[in-house]
C-alpha cells in the first residue's frame, strides 16, 4: 500500500496528464526493486547460514 501511495503522489506532481499510466509504471518499478533487494538479502542470509 505504501508503494502504491508513493507512486501516485509522485506521479500526480510530475506528470498530471498521464498520471494513471505513469503511476502504474512507477509502482511496477518499485515492486521490482523491492523484490530484488529482498531476494539478495535472503540469498546472502542463506549463504551465511550454510557456512
Amino acid at each position: 500500500m505504501l508503494l502504491a501511495g508513493t507512486s501516485a503522489a509522485v506521479v500526480l506532481v510530475l506528470t498530471p496528464g498521464l498520471a494513471l499510466f505513469t503511476a502504474l509504471l512507477l509502482f511496477v518499478g518499485l515492486l521490482l526493486v523491492r523484490h530484488t533487494l529482498t531476494t539478495t538479502r535472503t540469498a546472502v542470509a542463506q549463504e551465511a547460514a550454510d557456512a
